[in-house]
């Protein structure tokens, strides 16, 4: 009698999970299948090029959304107005698409953008809820143009960023990435490519329990009098109370800072660890005007 009752337990909660796939090829089908849509697991394949000129609401009772591409160079969609995934979102997967536009992110547990081109800029808000991971995987990154953010990247998470490139440009005023750690989340940085254009910084990597970051390259990073709060937050890296910052295997070139911290500014008001290991810098240091030096990096501790 008990074997019987756990089969109708468990046939019920399966039945219960309504799932739907949908090939997208217009902006009409693209807003109706999120805006209206009944099923808590929804996904859209994208088969070509999709403008999307309205705001869209996603049904809270969806919890599951794939945005998924032929390819990143055949299935585009481009968003006039952010588009919010909301905190009924569990799961998000954006996989061989081209996006235009911005993408914001709010207390979802399970982010993955695989093999994507962003134009735009993310926002994270991780606040409300413990967020299992946010992916990066081959992401293809460049700033809108003639639009300005402090940071283009706003991100908030326990992150995974593998063999990805990031281009930043004057749109990101100071960071191409700024990762807040909130004291318990990490971020993993793995065979990626860093640019500054010679107009913005790196990375900020603040209230982090872990930053680990190898087998990568930072070139044509700049931080000026006036970013990012100051202008001492170094030319590739600026780290604040992170717990343990390892970076191993790293390249560096054209980084430098206007005042102090060729590569990185490291500051830390409680205990921290920082491990630098197998580095080359080239054409970085000490420029004409930087009033305080370093010729690596600056300590305030």
């Amino acid at each position: 009698m008990v074997n019987y009752i756990f089969i109708i337990i468990i046939i019920s909660f399966i039945l219960t999970v309504k799932t739907v796939t949908v090939t997208i090829k217009n902006e009409k089908d693209f807003i109706e299948q999120l805006s209206k849509s009944s099923n808590k697991e929804v996904t859209l394949t994208i088969d070509g090029g999709i403008t999307v000129t309205k705001e869209i609401t996603l049904p809270s009772i969806m919890n599951k959304l794939f945005l998924i591409g032929k390819t990143s160079s055949t299935s585009k969609v481009a968003f006039k107005y952010p588009f919010n995934f909301g905190d009924n979102l569990e799961e998000i997967e954006l996989k061989n698409i081209e996006v235009n536009g911005t993408l914001h992110f709010h207390n979802n547990k399970k982010i993955t953008l695989d093999n994507i081109i962003l134009n735009g800029n993310i926002d994270t808000d991780m606040n409300n809820s413990i967020n299992d991971y946010i992916k990066f995987n081959k992401l293809i990154y460049r700033p809108t143009e003639n639009t300005t953010f402090s940071h283009c990247i706003n991100i908030i998470g326990n992150v995974e960023i593998t063999d990805s490139n990031f281009t930043g440009g004057s749109s990101c005023q100071n960071r191409i990435i700024n990762f807040n750690g909130l004291n318990k989340y990490y971020i993993n940085i793995k065979n990626s490519n860093f640019t500054g254009e010679y107009q913005c910084s790196c990375l900020s990597i603040t209230q982090s329990k872990k930053a680990y970051i190898q087998y990568s390259n930072f070139e044509n990073g700049f931080s000026g009098k006036g970013m990012d709060g100051g202008h001492n937050n170094g030319g590739a890296f600026y780290i604040y109370n992170v717990y343990i910052f390892q970076g191993e295997n790293l390249t560096f070139n054209n980084v430098t800072s206007l005042e102090s911290g060729s590569i990185a500014n490291v500051a830390s008001d409680s205990y921290s660890s920082v491990f630098f290991n197998n580095i080359t810098q080239k054409n970085t240091g000490n420029m004409e005007g930087m009033k305080d030096g370093g010729l690596i990096m600056k300590l305030v501790l």
